[in-house]
């Protein structure tokens, strides 16, 4: 049976070829479709970190700057606030829709990136297509790993979690209490209801309304919507100290458990 030897080779090498090939063909096609937005201040070292990052991936990303405190929208709120961060990814599908892209994949500042993230691409937007989503979270907070197609059970999650509806790439139905809004992928329509729905007068109205959803990005634009999640994420939460002595555990456990230089950059 030696002499199939060769036979075997050259089906190995075929098959290897007609995969890169398909690949290929699908990165190109896909390509074009999709566009990259990060919210950060111009010049500041975040934005320097990101726009490296961006550019060692061989992205061409849109940087939208976060909103000065003069922003009329803020109506005199001042410092860091969730309002804020909020109107600045507004902002970014803003610039999205006028794009003409189809897709808009959005993140902020504080994330390094899944190396060879553009490969994931076709896949990624094949799967959002056939699943008929309307937001894939790509990056977010949680500090456990996914080890098999199931999610990783815990209790606190009353085993909500865990209903995969993909392979390969895991792609699972998540719920409320999985936090983050770190990265996530949209469509124009998603991208056109974001912006009709979660306007000034809704902010305004949330401040004297507690039985509306708070003007964060993490309640309105990751959970509004028929949304599933991917395992490994595409952009894993840089590690550094906040203000919260619960939230940032929180926080360094899930860069811990998640992040590896060999995967991200």
């Amino acid at each position: 049976m030696v002499w199939l030897y060769p036979f075997y080779l050259m089906y190995r090498y075929s098959y290897q070829i007609s995969v890169h090939w398909s690949k290929s063909i699908l990165y190109i096609l896909y390509m074009d479709t999709v566009g990259f937005y990060c919210l950060s201040i111009p010049g500041s070292d975040r934005y320097n970190r990101m726009k490296h990052r961006f550019l060692q991936e061989q992205i061409d990303a849109t940087f939208v700057p976060v909103l000065a405190e003069t922003d009329s929208r803020l109506h005199g709120l001042q410092g860091p606030s969730a309002a804020s961060v909020a109107f600045g990814h507004l902002d970014m599908m803003k610039e999205f829709l006028k794009s003409g892209k189809e897709y808009g994949v959005f993140c902020e500042d504080d994330v390094h990136l899944r190396r060879g993230i553009l490969t994931y691409i076709p896949e990624l937007v094949m799967k959002f297509k056939r699943h008929n989503l309307e937001i894939l979270l790509m990056g977010y907070l949680f500090p456990k790993q996914i080890r098999k197609i199931m999610f990783y059970y815990d209790t606190s999650f009353e085993g909500e979690f865990n209903t995969p509806i993909d392979e390969n790439i895991v792609m699972f139905r998540h719920i409320d209490r999985l936090w983050g809004a770190q990265m996530y992928m949209i469509d124009r329509k998603k991208a056109t209801y974001f912006l009709e729905t979660y306007t000034e007068d809704y902010y305004l109205r949330t401040k004297i309304d507690s039985s509306m959803k708070p003007f964060s990005a993490d309640y309105l634009f990751t959970k509004d919507g028929v949304r599933a999640a991917i395992y490994p994420m595409m952009g894993v939460e840089e590690s550094y100290s906040i203000n919260h002595p619960v939230q940032n555990i929180y926080h360094l456990e899930s860069h811990k458990e998640n992040y590896s230089e060999e995967r991200y950059v």
